[in-house]
């Protein structure tokens, strides 16, 4: 709570139960977070286990979005017109006024594109920068870069919602996120920490700009709210790497997905040094193929395991009465794997029913990063980010919403701005 704690209107709010805490263990990423809120059903349900899901093979994955989900976005779907700022998955709509969170390649940054001029909108871009390690390496440029960033997109989110009629709003800060991970977790309480006068100068404004829309909209359908937290990071771990280790899967090294990988990062790197910051295209990371003849579960997305089951997948090798013992087998491995090694058990989500969409499981450690990159450890207490997810943040409600007590579930919450939108 050290952020809310730095801005009186939020403290404010505090008092009066519209700020409730955001609980979502085990998921530490954004888009089944999300998928849940918007979508009001498990982000397992909707086959949206992070940023992409593997479709037809453990070997080919597709991003994320709401057009690749079983069905339309609930929440949003009785709203005559929604305004929607820095979300993932959403995407431009007939009826919705749109700022993107950059997640997406492709579909620009404003939605519809008249609303670029009619509200000022052209200087918005969903993210400061493009390649973290150049960020990392310019660091007083990347903070002032993050915040005018921010800036930008709390100015223009205010045009849209001043300017226009709207039955449904909802806003997501992100700066603090992009800082912890410059930073680290404890950035806002570091006083000699380069880049903190100007971070000061950022909370003010921020507070300025929430007590705006906390005065002109107390019971409008409007929702702020930040879905990750932050803690220091102890450690990666490389889940395809411990699975092989185990015989679990077999790894191919493929060139051209390393090939891929390298150029995408060269881009980046050229995009950075020229300011060309308005193009904006997904991160590639090169990634292991695998040999899926050898191969009986993989990690496709941070955090999760797919058994290489028959019928869902081409080049699926388990069948479906043998899974139950083997991703319980898995499970057994991964968890004594972790603890031996970190010394602390992992949080596991597993499936009820093995052979639907996938995963059968997800693997939770705070201070722990997951990942499936080449060229690394299993598991790294060297070598790692400054800050890693957390699975909480926090929801500054609409004031006349009836207000549980306690944290919110992303379901839960859902369920509170439904009724809320009824």
């Amino acid at each position: 709570m050290s952020l809310i704690n730095r801005l009186p209107s939020l403290e404010r709010v505090l008092l009066s139960g519209r700020i409730k805490p955001l609980v979502h263990s085990p998921l530490s990423s954004y888009q089944p977070v999300w998928a849940e809120i918007l979508w009001g059903k498990s982000w397992h349900e909707l086959a949206a286990p992070g940023y992409s899901s593997p479709r037809g093979s453990l070997n080919r994955s597709e991003l994320i979005q709401e057009n690749t989900l079983p069905a339309p976005c609930r929440l949003l779907s009785t709203a005559s017109k929604s305004i929607v700022v820095n979300v993932p998955i959403l995407t431009p709509k007939p009826g919705r006024l749109w700022l993107s969170d950059g997640s997406l390649p492709g579909i620009g940054f404003v939605s519809p594109a008249e609303a670029a001029e009619s509200f000022s909108l052209n200087e918005y871009k969903p993210r400061p920068f493009t390649c973290a390690p150049l960020a990392t390496a310019r660091l007083n440029e990347s903070i002032s870069q993050c915040l005018k960033t921010e800036i930008v997109r709390l100015d223009c989110a205010a045009r849209l919602l001043r300017g226009s009629k709207w039955t449904v709003g909802i806003v997501r800060l992100t700066v603090f996120d992009l800082l912890a991970h410059l930073l680290g977790p404890d950035f806002l309480d570091e006083t000699d920490r380069v880049g903190y006068g100007e971070i000061n100068e950022f909370l003010t404004l921020l507070d300025a700009w929430l007590k705006g829309l906390i005065d002109l909209f107390p019971a409008d359908h409007l929702c702020v709210l930040s879905t990750i937290g932050h803690i220091q990071c102890q450690a990666r771990v490389n889940l395809n790497q411990l699975l092989r280790m185990g015989g679990y899967c077999r790894l191919l090294k493929d060139e051209q997905s390393e090939q891929s990988g390298m150029l995408a990062r060269r881009k980046a790197a050229t995009m950075q040094v020229r300011r060309d910051e308005r193009i904006q295209e997904p991160a590639v990371t090169p990634q292991w193929l695998f040999d899926l003849p050898a191969t009986v579960c993989g990690s496709v997305v941070q955090g999760a395991i797919h058994l290489n089951l028959k019928g869902r997948y081409s080049g699926g090798i388990v069948e479906k009465e043998a899974a139950g013992g083997l991703i319980s087998e898995v499970r057994g491995f991964i968890v004594a794997s972790l603890k031996q090694q970190l010394g602390i058990e992992p949080e596991v989500w597993q499936c009820e029913t093995i052979g639907e969409v996938g995963p059968e499981l997800m693997i939770y450690m705070p201070g722990v990063e997951f990942h499936n990159s080449v060229g690394s450890e299993p598991i790294d207490k060297m070598v790692r980010p400054r800050s890693c997810h957390t699975a909480d943040g926090f929801v500054l409600l609409p004031a006349n919403v009836e207000r549980p007590a306690g944290a919110l579930t992303p379901l839960e919450l859902h369920g509170v701005l439904w009724e809320l939108c009824q």
